[in-house]
C-alpha cells in the first residue's frame, strides 16, 4: 500500500472503531494499516464497512480471513467445538472411538480436558450453546499451546516485577540521608 492508501485505511479504521464505541490508540492504528497492506485496499474498506454497519471493528484476523479465505485459528476453534457437539449427537457415549475420528486431534485433546469422551457426553441439551462456547475456547487455548510448543506444560506463574527505582527500605532511607547531607 502506498502512503496515501495507508492514509485511506488509518482514517477508515479509526472511523470504524468510533462507530464500535472504541478509541484506538497510534499504535493500534500503525499496527491495522502495517498487518493489512498486503491486501487490496478495497477489499479492507469493504470489510471496514460491513464492521461499521454493524458497529463492530473486526479483528485484523477477521478481515484477512474475509479477504483471502483462509481459515484462522478462531475458525479452527470453532469447527473443532461443533464438531464435538456433533459426535455427542451422531456416536453417543458409547462409540467413542467413532467420536475421536470425527473430531480429530485438536478436538480429543479438548475433550481429554473436559474429563474424557462419557463426561462430555453428560452435557445437557439445554446447556449445549453454553458448552459449545466453552469447548471453542478451549480449542483455541490448545491451538495456542501447541503451535508455541507448550501443550503439556502447566501454565506457571508470571515472575514477580522488580520496581523501578529503589527497591528496598535500607536503599530508600539511605538515599534519603545521602540527598540531606548535599
Amino acid at each position: 500500500m502506498v502512503t496515501e492508501s495507508r492514509d485511506r485505511l488509518t482514517v477508515a479504521v479509526a472511523t470504524t472503531a468510533e462507530l464500535a464505541g472504541k478509541q484506538l490508540s497510534d499504535g493500534a492504528l500503525k499496527l491495522y494499516a502495517h498487518q493489512l497492506r498486503e491486501l487490496p485496499l478495497d477489499a479492507v474498506l469493504r470489510e471496514l464497512t460491513k464492521g461499521a454497519r454493524s458497529n463492530r471493528l473486526p479483528s485484523i484476523e477477521e478481515i484477512d480471513t474475509a479477504i483471502t479465505g483462509k481459515v484462522g485459528d478462531a475458525d479452527d476453534a470453532q469447527d473443532t467445538a461443533d464438531r464435538i457437539i456433533a459426535a455427542i449427537r451422531d456416536c453417543g457415549s458409547y462409540q467413542s472411538t467413532k467420536a475421536m475420528e470425527a473430531i480429530g486431534p485438536v478436538g480429543a485433546e479438548v475433550v481429554r480436558r473436559f474429563g474424557g469422551w462419557s463426561q462430555v457426553c453428560d452435557v445437557e441439551t439445554k446447556e449445549l450453546g453454553t458448552f459449545r462456547a466453552q469447548l471453542r475456547d478451549s480449542a483455541r487455548s490448545v491451538l495456542a499451546r501447541a503451535k508455541a510448543g507448550r501443550l503439556n506444560e502447566p501454565a506457571q506463574l508470571p515472575a514477580p516485577e522488580t520496581p523501578r527505582g529503589l527497591t528496598s527500605t535500607a536503599a530508600l532511607i539511605g538515599g534519603i540521608l545521602g540527598a540531606a547531607k548535599r
